[in-house]
């Protein structure tokens, strides 16, 4: 599956468009993972007791997902909608 970058870049062109007419311009999963980069205080007893040290996690039940028809994406997509997948 292509890259958020790739998948944004591709949607943005008229190219896109002209070799795939029939391709749907919906809502399209890619295979960046959603990264949860939020920053925590490492000295708060609260952080510690729920694992929570400032480091990045990774979202596994989200992803990233863009819309072929106006290039939009969201990194809020559960893993659990049914999207179209497209393969490279």
């Amino acid at each position: 599956m292509p890259r958020l970058t790739e998948l944004r870049r591709w949607a943005a062109t008229d190219q896109a468009r002209q070799l795939f007419p029939a391709a749907p311009q919906d809502w399209t999963y890619t295979s960046t993972s959603r990264i949860d980069s939020s920053q925590a205080n490492p000295y708060s007893y609260d952080n510690i007791a729920r694992g929570t040290g400032g480091q990045d996690s990774l979202g596994v039940q989200q992803g990233w997902a863009v819309n072929m028809g106006t290039g939009e994406a969201r990194g809020d997509v559960s893993r659990r909608t049914p999207l179209v997948v497209r393969l490279v």
